[in-house]
């Protein structure tokens, strides 16, 4: 999700936050999502590949 123009958020289950939906991960619930990301800070890595 990007929030504020410049934050780019990910995040699993409802908020009331103003967000525009950059994408999603089909085929995991919130449940599976929680236990990929596991606890604390992640890292993530964004690409533009072949489609």
């Amino acid at each position: 999700m990007l929030y504020n123009s410049n934050n780019i958020c990910i995040f699993y289950g409802n908020n009331s936050w103003s967000y525009t939906p950059l994408g999603k991960v089909d085929g995991l619930s919130a449940e599976e999502l929680k236990a990929f990301f596991g606890e604390g800070d992640i890292s993530v890595t964004y690409s533009l590949g072949d489609r």
